[in-house]
């Protein structure tokens, strides 16, 4: 019974302290995705010279799309802490997959744009060139991910508790089954000598 005390006590701190690793990945991958909004995403480029001439914000290509996805992750992150929640760490992956996917599909292309661009009245060929608000964005919507995963990983399988109806029939264990199979064979023993009484009749 103490050792059982001892591996209780084990496994719930552990539990703690894993709960307490993932929430500090969620808040982290959701605070470097609300701050890369606000990041240039790429700077523009021509060839008349080699200084950047125009810049725009990673928020400002989506509508800050991923400052709501930031938050809600930030919000799922106390559901995992307080409740180790599976179902709060699976919206924490699909909040980072969403992440990456607009990262990748909409951010991307357009800090590797290139065309015509009017500057100071003419049209001339420019290029953008990603900066750091792309590669903070694409950390951010990683680190979620990343803790999504570990966190499945590292919780393992949910544990199944047998139905207390089961527990009650079988006798909580062996120890059950065995007082059970005791009294069957009593039942039998009395039977046999009620049999040979009534012959003996």
């Amino acid at each position: 019974m103490a050792d059982e005390r001892v591996s209780g006590r084990a496994t719930a701190t552990g539990q703690r302290t894993l709960a307490s690793l993932l929430l500090a990945g969620s808040l982290a991958g959701a605070l470097v995705l609300a701050v890369s909004q606000f990041l240039n995403l790429f700077g523009t480029h021509i060839q008349a010279r080699h200084v950047v001439v125009a810049t725009d914000t990673v928020g400002s290509e989506h509508g800050y799309a991923l400052l709501p996805i930031a938050l809600v992750a930030a919000l799922l992150s106390y559901g995992v802490w307080r409740l180790v929640s599976r179902p709060a760490l699976l919206g924490i992956g699909v909040l980072g997959l969403a992440a990456l996917l607009i990262t990748l599909f909409h951010d991307l292309p357009y800090a590797h744009k290139q065309g015509l661009r009017s500057f100071r009245g003419h049209y001339v060929l420019a290029v953008n060139r990603p900066e750091i608000g792309l590669y903070v964005e694409t950390a951010g919507a990683l680190i979620l991910l990343l803790t999504f995963v570990c966190g499945f990983v590292l919780l393992g399988p949910p544990e199944t508790e047998a139905s207390p109806r089961a527990a009650k029939a079988g006798g909580g264990g062996p120890g059950g089954v065995s007082a059970l199979t005791q009294g069957s064979r009593k039942v039998m023993e009395l039977t046999e000598a009620s049999n040979l009484g009534s012959q003996g009749d």
